[in-house]
């Protein structure tokens, strides 16, 4: 019991923040030239947000959906879609290391070397 209800209140919390997540991705990559968001701190928070959104769409797809017995025929008809699952699982988990550790180094580097941030970030 204490597990579905767990699993519910999770399934709730998804639900309403992948609007949300949705939402904001959204507005960054429609503002991505816009002179207040055109930077590489704004660039590495899109690319991490559109990594979470797969990471969170896949968790669901490849994991919860058939832990609850949801298209269970889809599912076992073939080992391909559990192989799927995991390549997007470890590959979102990497790329959401990276990005957190790219914004970590990013929000350093203008506290501690504001004179040369532009030098250092925008060169590309």
């Amino acid at each position: 019991v204490t597990e579905m209800v767990v699993g519910n209140f999770f399934m709730v919390i998804v639900a309403c923040s992948l609007p949300v997540n949705i939402m904001v991705t959204s507005v960054l990559y429609k503002n991505r030239n816009h002179h207040s968001m055109n930077n590489v701190y704004f660039q590495i928070y899109l690319v991490g947000s559109i990594i979470d959104l797969i990471a969170m769409i896949n968790n669901y797809v490849g994991s919860i959906f058939p832990s609850r017995g949801w298209f269970l025929g889809f599912y076992l008809d073939s080992t391909l879609t559990g192989k799927i699952f995991l390549i997007f699982a470890w590959s979102t988990r990497f790329g959401q290391e990276f990005t957190t550790f790219l914004i970590s180094v990013n929000r350093a580097s203008a506290i501690m070397l504001p004179l040369k941030y532009d030098r250092l970030w925008n060169q590309y």
